[in-house]
């Protein structure tokens, strides 16, 4: 009976973990339009998907559905050159977290996530290292997918209204995050990836390999604890203002290390209040809605305090 419940609520545990991958996965994704929706986040799980997949091989019928399925989404849409970038990163990315899996199958999964992103992330440096022009290329194609979704955004909202134009200050202030979007999109295209990887993994491991709650409960969520000197040496490029490149690198860094720890302070209160029902949640979502800065600065905080006072630890010992 014991048995039961505690697979009944790892089940809950995991439904809940694949919600906050879906939401991160959603809420990273650029451009903010219709298109970036449907299409990014997809090919992120569905290109890692295809990748552990060939690990193993066909052996069963939800194996070769998932293929099939997974092809698809990998296959469509437009082939242009934000196409071919978007199946690339999806792919190497994939393929590393696969190899990772079999050769450190030991390490804890948001490990394996992290490393797959830096090993993709060094694999692109060296590939675009040696044309001067690959980077900027990069860059003006991914600036003109974000920048038309927003503008698409625009034009959405002033069609609401009845063709009125928005107010201008409303107007420059979303042309603003824009190109704050522009300049941080490989911070974000990181935490995509990660999620995306997660979630091709519990997708793997459920329907391929058929085991239950393969991601564990969300409240258990956290990393390397060394990793805060990285948000410390981010904060830090920032803060000395050496030069457009060193600035912009720590800004990525820092947009990047700060939404895991805001992930890892959610978890935090999510194992303090011994879980999070979907009234919670709904909650959360409302605060995100209407002040999303101060829900994510707690959270943030909550994390990176976390790395030294193991908050779930203590709890669990003053429990005991």
């Amino acid at each position: 009976m014991e048995q039961g419940t505690h697979h009944e609520t790892a089940g809950r545990g995991g439904a809940r973990y694949v919600v906050a991958l879906a939401v991160v996965l959603v809420a990273t994704a650029s451009p903010p339009g219709l298109a970036g929706v449907l299409a990014d986040p997809i090919v992120l799980v569905a290109a890692p998907l295809l990748a552990l997949i060939g690990m193993q091989g066909i052996r069963s019928m939800p194996a070769f559905v998932a293929t099939i399925l997974a092809t698809a989404f990998v296959v469509m849409g437009v082939r242009d050159e934000v196409w071919f970038l978007e199946r690339a990163w999806a792919l190497v990315a994939g393929g590393s977290f696969a190899a990772l899996t079999v050769a450190v199958p030991h390490w804890r999964l948001s490990s394996r996530l992290l490393a797959s992103v830096g090993l993709c992330a060094g694999a692109f440096a060296l590939y675009l290292a040696p044309n001067g022009g690959g980077w900027a290329g990069v860059e003006w194609s991914v600036a003109g997918d974000i920048q038309a979704g927003y503008r698409n955004a625009i034009d959405g909202m002033a069609l609401m209204r009845g063709g009125q134009a928005l107010d201008p200050a409303f107007v420059t202030s979303l042309l603003w995050l824009s190109d704050s979007t522009v300049q941080v999109f490989p911070a974000r295209l990181g935490l995509q990836t990660m999620a995306g990887l997660a979630l091709a993994w519990g997708i793997h491991a459920r329907v391929v390999r058929g085991r239950r709650s393969p991601l564990g409960p969300f409240r258990n969520f956290r990393f390397n604890d060394h990793l805060v000197w990285l948000l410390i040496v981010a904060l830090a490029m920032l803060a000395l203002r050496s030069g457009d490149g060193v600035a912009r690198l720590g800004a990525n860094i820092a947009v990047f290390m700060g939404g895991l720890y805001a992930l890892r302070g959610l978890a935090v209160a999510i194992f303090v209040n011994g879980g999070l029902s979907w009234f919670g949640a709904s909650l959360i979502a409302l605060g995100m809605f209407l002040l999303a800065p101060v829900v994510v600065g707690s959270a943030l905080l909550v994390g990176i305090v976390d790395t030294w006072l193991d908050l779930r630890a203590r709890v669990s010992a003053v429990a005991s």
